[in-house]
């Protein structure tokens, strides 16, 4: 089974009620959780990156 996200949503973290779910099951399967754990770090990361660019267009000084 495979999580695949849809086009247009943004990135952000998801809701600890959530991602203590989803490790819940990783640990359960036996797997690793580390590497879910590295895919919510990017995530917030990407999120904030997106924020961040939204805001440099929004005051973009090109557009005035």
């Amino acid at each position: 089974m495979i999580y695949m996200m849809n086009e247009g949503h943004p990135f952000g973290s998801p809701s600890d009620n959530y991602l203590d779910i989803i490790m819940e099951g990783y640990r359960s399967a036996g797997f690793d959780t580390e590497f879910l754990e590295q895919a919510v770090e990017k995530s917030i990361s990407l999120e904030a990156q997106q924020k961040n660019e939204e805001q440099d267009s929004v005051f973009d000084l090109k557009r005035w």
